[in-house]
C-alpha cells in the first residue's frame, strides 16, 4: 500500500522529531514485482521518504543545538511581482551579508533555485514553520544580502506551488534553514512517476522491467528491418558496416547487442569509451531515422545525471548532425550546438520550444530535467531513449525519464563504479534505494556485454583496478604515456603514506597536513609548465575539499584554475594528472565508505599519465577491503609507496618531499631553475620541450646515470627576490689560450644547461642557499683539445668546490693540472670561460 500519496511537500508532522518510522516496501534486487503499479509506487515512497528523513535529521541536529550557525536571520523587504500579470510571484528577503564574507556565492551551493527553505520564529523547538522555495538567488544579490523566495502552502500534481499572501510577511523577521538536499529533483521525479502508473504497459516494458523476464526481446523497428532485409541497405546500412570496421571487437559486439534488445545494457569499465560508443550508436540511429522517417519518429532522447555529461555527449554528436538541442534550464550556461539550439534558447514559450524539439535529431538533458518536462516529452513521439552513466541514476529517475511512446531503452554504464547517491544512507542499506535499474536487470540475468579495451590509463594505473576487471586489456597507446614533469619516477604512480591522524568534523573528515601537501603539489606541477586544466585534485570528503581549496586560493591565478572536487563528482571524467587525497587515517582501520569497491574503483581510475595518492595505506588495507589490500601489495612490490615523494628539477636536483613545505621548496627550484624561469605562453612551451628532453636523457642514460643529490627536506628558503646574483668574468684575460668570453651569471654557469651536459667545475656548497648538486667537470686532453662526448664521459673527474661569497669561487680538490674550461657542451664548440689551472684558483666578480 502506498505511503506518500500526495505530491512531496513537508508538513509539521513529517518533520517532527518523534515521528514514527513508516513501513516501506524495499526495492526487489532479484525477481519480479507483482505489477507495474507496485514498482512505481515503491520508488515514489522511497524517494519521498529519502528526502523527508534527511530533512528531519537536519532539523534534529539543529534542535540538539549543534547546527544553529547554519540558520540565516532574514527579514521580508518587498513583494516580487510577475512582469506580465503583476501578480505576486514571491517575496524578497534580506540578511546580513557581512556574516558571510568568506562564502563564495559563485560556487552555487547555497540558495539553489528550486530548493526548499523553512522559516521559523522558534529555532529551538522547530515545532512550526513556513515553507518556502528559492525563486531567484544570483551571486550579486547574495553578496548584497538579498534572496527572493516564494512562500507556499502546498503543491499540485503538476509541480505548481500554491502561494501564500506574500505581502503579509513583509517587515517580519525569521530564522531561515535551507534544505541540505535539493528539493527540486525529488519533487518532479515523484510527480512524473505518479502519472506513470500505466506507462510501462503502454510502452511494452513490463516483461523486462516489472516481471524481470530476461533476456530482452528485440525492438519493433529492428524486427521490421530484419524481416524486410533492410539492415544493410542504404546509407544507414553503409554506416553500420563502417562502424563495424572502426570499432574494436568488444564495441562491435555491444553495438549489435544494442540493436537486438528492446531493453539493452552495455557495461563500460573506466576508459573503455562508453560515451564514444554511445555517440556511434546515436549516429547510426540518426542515419536510420532520417532515411526512414516513418520508422523512427521524434528525436532520440539522451538522458544522464549531469549537464556536464550531456555537454560531453552532444559535443561529439556535432560531428554528424547540427539538429541538436540541450534541454537545460534557464539557470545553466548556454552552449551553441547549431542553429536549432540557438532558436530553442531564444524561444520564450513552451509550445514554441516543443515544436523545435520535434525537429531535433538528438534531444539531451538530465534525468531531473526530463522528469520536469515529462508532459512535453510525452507529446514528441520519442521512440528511443539512451541513458548515459546509467548506473549513477536511481531507478526512479530513469523510469521518470522514459516518455510513454518509447520503444527502445539503451543503458550504458558500469555497475562496478559508483552507485546512485541517497540522502539517507540507512534507507539505501535497508531498502536498496542505491540500486540502479541497470544493476537490478543485471542481477536478474540481463545480457550485458562488457567493453574490454581501455585507452585512458597507463597500465600501471590500470593495474590498481585489475581485480575488478580481470579481462580488461590495455590499448597499445597507453604504453606510450609521457613521464610526469618534476617527479623522479619512471612510472609516475606513487602513494604518499603517513600516519598523521584524521580530524572528524560532524559527518566529515579532513587532514590538514595532507590537504596542504596535495595543494602544494598541484601548484608544483603548474610551476613545471603544466596547464592547470591538466591537473585535478580529488578527495573523498567535502571537508577535505574545503581545506584544499582554501590553500589553492592562496596561490597565483594559474594555480587557482586547478580543479578540486570530490571523487563522486568526477565519475565519467579523466585528467592527465590526478592527485588523490584519501584522508582516512586511524588505528582501527575504519575507512567508512572508502571500503566500498565501487568508490575505490572510481578514485583509482581517473588518471591518464600520473596518479599521486595521499593517505594512510596501512589504515586502508586494515579495513579488510580487498581492493586496498591489492593496491598496497602492487605498490609495495614496485617500490612506489613511502613517506617521501621523490621530486626532481630540470637540472637534476632532487627533493624527497615529506610535507607541503618540501613541495613548496621544490617548486621554487634550484638556482639555475630560477635564473632560467620561462616567461609567458612561449616560455611554457619551451619548458615543456625541455622537460621532454630531460626525461628522454634520463631514460637513455639508465637508472644509475645520475649522482645521488637528494635533499631530504626543506632546509632554509630560496634567496630573496631582487638580490643581485654574482657575475664572473674571465680569470686570466691575458692568457693566450683564453678566448674572449661574455659575462656569465656564476650560478647559471656552474649549473650548466641541465643533466647530461659535462660542465666545469664540480658541484658547490653555497652559503645561504640549499645544496647545489654535483655536476662533475671535464678537463682538456693531453694535446690541449677539448674531449668529445665519449671522452668527456671517460675523463669526468669528481671534485668539490665551495662558494665563499657573492663575488668569489675557489676550486679545491681538482685532480687535473690541465686548464679547466667552463663549457656548456664539451666538443660542441668553443668553451665559454677559462677557470685557470690547478687547485685553489680564485675568481672574483
Amino acid at each position: 500500500m502506498a505511503v506518500h500519496t500526495s505530491p512531496l511537500f513537508p508538513t509539521a508532522a513529517d518533520l517532527s522529531g518523534d515521528r514514527p518510522r513508516v513501513a516501506l516496501r524495499a526495492i526487489e534486487m532479484r525477481g519480479p514485482y507483482p505489477s507495474e503499479g507496485d514498482l512505481v509506487r515503491t520508488h515514489i515512497d522511497l524517494l519521498c521518504e529519502d528526502f523527508l528523513r534527511a530533512l528531519r535529521d537536519q532539523l534534529d541536529e539543529i534542535r540538539a543545538q549543534r547546527r544553529h550557525a547554519v540558520a540565516y536571520t532574514v527579514r521580508g523587504t518587498r513583494v516580487v511581482l510577475k512582469k506580465e500579470s503583476r501578480r505576486q510571484a514571491g517575496i524578497e528577503m534580506s540578511f546580513d551579508a557581512s556574516r558571510y564574507e568568506n562564502v563564495r556565492w559563485e560556487d552555487g551551493q547555497r540558495f539553489l533555485t528550486g530548493n526548499l527553505v523553512l522559516l521559523t520564529t522558534d529555532l529551538e523547538a522547530l515545532s512550526h514553520f513556513i515553507v518556502g522555495v528559492v525563486l531567484e538567488s544570483k551571486p550579486l544579490m547574495l553578496r548584497e544580502g538579498r534572496v527572493q523566495l516564494k512562500l507556499v502552502r502546498g503543491v499540485n500534481k503538476h509541480g505548481e506551488f500554491k502561494l501564500l499572501d506574500q505581502g503579509s510577511f513583509v517587515g517580519r523577521t525569521f530564522s531561515l534553514i535551507e534544505s541540505d538536499q535539493f528539493y527540486f529533483p525529488y519533487l518532479h521525479v515523484t510527480n512524473a512517476l505518479r502519472g506513470d502508473l500505466k506507462k510501462l504497459s503502454q510502452a511494452g516494458f513490463v516483461q523486462e522491467m516489472v516481471r524481470a523476464q530476461l533476456p530482452s526481446r528485440p525492438p519493433k523497428y529492428y524486427t521490421y528491418l530484419k524481416e524486410k532485409k533492410l539492415m544493410a541497405v542504404g546509407r544507414s546500412g553503409a554506416l553500420l558496416k563502417q562502424l563495424a570496421a572502426e570499432l574494436n571487437p568488444s564495441q562491435v559486439v555491444a553495438l549489435k547487442h544494442v540493436l537486438r534488445n528492446k531493453v539493452a545494457l552495455v557495461q563500460g569499465p573506466p576508459g573503455t569509451g562508453k560515451t564514444y560508443l554511445g555517440c556511434k550508436i546515436a549516429q547510426y540511429l540518426v542515419a536510420l531515422k532520417n532515411e526512414r522517417a516513418g520508422l523512427l519518429k521524434g528525436p532520440i532522447l539522451v538522458v544522464t545525471t549531469t549537464n556536464h555529461a550531456v555537454h560531453e555527449f552532444l559535443t561529439r554528436c556535432t560531428s554528424f548532425t547540427d539538429k541538436i538541442i540541450h534541454g537545460y534550464s534557464n539557470m545553466h550556461e548556454r552552449t551553441v550546438y547549431g542553429v536549432l539550439q540557438e532558436r530553442y534558447d531564444a524561444a520564450l514559450s513552451l509550445p514554441v520550444r516543443r515544436s523545435l524539439m520535434k525537429l531535433a535529431d538528438i534531444l539531451a538533458m538530465t534525468t531531473t530535467r526530463a522528469a520536469f518536462m515529462r508532459s512535453a516529452l510525452d507529446k514528441l513521439d520519442i521512440k528511443i531513449v539512451i541513458v548515459e552513466e546509467a548506473c549513477e541514476a536511481p531507478e526512479g529517475y530513469v523510469l521518470a525519464s522514459i516518455p510513454r511512446t518509447t520503444e527502445h531503452v539503451i543503458q550504458i554504464g558500469d555497475h562496478k563504479q559508483l552507485r546512485p547517491s541517497c540522502a539517507c544512507q540507512p534507507l539505501a542499506d535497508s531498502h536498496h534505494l542505491d540500486l540502479s535499474l541497470f544493476e537490478r536487470l543485471v542481477r536478474n540475468g540481463a545480457d550485458c556485454p562488457m567493453l574490454n579495451e581501455q585507452r585512458r590509463m597507463r597500465p600501471e594505473v590500470c593495474d590498481l583496478v585489475r581485480p575488478i576487471y580481470p579481462t580488461l586489456a590495455d590499448h597499445p597507446g597507453t604504453l606510450q604515456r609521457p613521464c610526469v614533469r618534476g617527479v623522479d619516477l619512471r612510472v609516475p604512480v606513487f602513494f604518499h603514506s603517513t600516519s598523521a591522524p584524521e580530524q572528524q568534523d560532524g559527518k566529515g573528515y579532513s587532514r590538514r597536513s595532507e590537504a596542504e601537501m596535495v595543494a602544494e603539489l598541484g601548484n608544483y606541477f603548474v610551476s613545471t609548465g603544466y596547464d592547470p586544466s591538466c591537473i585535478t585534485i580529488l578527495t573523498t570528503y567535502r571537508k577535505q575539499m574545503s581545506c584544499i581549496l582554501q590553500r589553492i586560493r592562496s596561490f597565483g591565478d594559474e594555480a587557482r584554475r586547478i580543479r578540486v572536487t570530490t571523487v563522486d563528482n568526477f565519475q565519467g571524467e579523466e585528467s592527465d594528472i590526478v592527485i588523490l587525497s584519501l584522508v582516512r587515517s586511524n588505528r582501527d582501520g575504519n575507512v567508512g565508505f572508502l571500503k566500498l569497491e565501487n568508490r575505490a574503483c572510481v578514485a583509482l581510475s581517473r588518471a591518464r599519465d600520473g596518479l599521486f595518492m595521499f593517505g594512510n595505506l596501512d589504515c586502508l588495507a586494515a579495513s579488510g577491503a580487498p581492493i586496498w589490500g591489492h593496491v598496497r601489495r602492487v605498490l609495495t612490490e614496485a617500490g612506489r609507496v613511502g613517506d617521501a615523494l621523490p621530486l626532481v628539477c630540470l637540472h637534476g636536483k632532487k627533493t624527497a618531499a615529506r610535507c607541503g613545505a618540501d613541495v613548496r621548496l621544490a617548486a621554487a627550484g634550484c638556482s639555475e631553475c630560477r635564473l632560467r624561469a620561462p616567461m609567458g605562453a612561449a616560455g611554457a612551451d619551451s619548458l615543456g620541450t625541455r622537460w621532454a628532453e630531460f626525461h628522454e636523457r634520463r631514460h637513455a642514460d639508465g637508472p644509475d646515470a645520475e649522482e645521488d643529490t637528494t635533499v631530504d627536506s626543506a632546509e632554509g628558503s630560496p634567496p630573496a627576490e631582487g638580490v643581485a646574483q654574482p657575475v664572473v668574468t674571465p680569470a686570466d684575460k691575458g692568457s693566450a689560450d683564453a678566448p674572449a668570453a661574455p659575462q656569465l651569471n656564476l650560478l647559471s654557469a656552474l649549473r650548466g644547461l641541465g643533466r647530461g651536459r659535462r660542465v666545469v667545475p664540480c658541484g658547490l656548497d653555497l652559503v645561504g642557499e640549499r645544496r647545489v648538486d654535483d655536476v662533475g667537470h671535464s678537463p682538456r686532453t693531453a694535446d690541449g683539445r677539448q674531449p668529445g662526448p665519449s671522452e668527456a664521459s671517460l675523463l669526468r673527474v669528481a671534485g668539490r668546490g665551495r662558494f665563499t661569497g657573492l663575488g668569489s669561487c675557489s676550486l679545491d680538490a681538482c685532480k687535473s693540472s690541465a686548464p679547466l674550461w667552463l663549457s656548456d657542451a664539451p666538443g660542441a664548440g668553443q668553451p665559454l670561460l677559462p677557470l685557470g689551472r690547478g687547485r685553489g684558483r680564485k675568481l672574483r666578480a
